[in-house]
């Protein structure tokens, strides 16, 4: 197994420049749905970056959460859009923002899987 270079020095490289939330029915019921385009700020590509997801009311209180690890390359200087599906543990109508947060990435050459 190669775990490549790691990330800890670089933290703040990857960062959310856009989140968009919506809910949807699906399948199963409802859904909400997060599109997130992450920007790489630094000369290295990184992969699978691991995003916490916030969810809150209108008040601002905190009401869900969810973690999501992206399939993908950021390269260098370069962007990457992401889509993450939760389902709602709250009615959908008291969903009112979420806020998105990058806590890790990979070397896109390692194989830590």
């Amino acid at each position: 197994m190669n775990a490549g270079r790691s990330y800890a020095p670089h933290i703040g490289c990857v960062s959310v420049v856009e989140t968009h939330m919506n809910c949807q029915p699906d399948e199963v019921g409802q859904a909400n749905y997060v599109v997130v385009v992450l920007t790489n700020k630094c000369e290295l590509d990184w992969k699978d970056p691991q995003l916490d997801l916030r969810f809150y009311n209108q008040a601002g209180t905190l009401i869900d959460a969810g973690s999501y690890t992206g399939r993908g390359v950021i390269h260098a200087n370069g962007e990457l859009a992401v889509r993450y599906k939760l389902r709602p543990s709250h009615p959908v109508s008291e969903y009112d923002s979420c806020k998105v947060f990058v806590r890790w990435a990979y070397d896109p050459v390692a194989r830590v899987y």
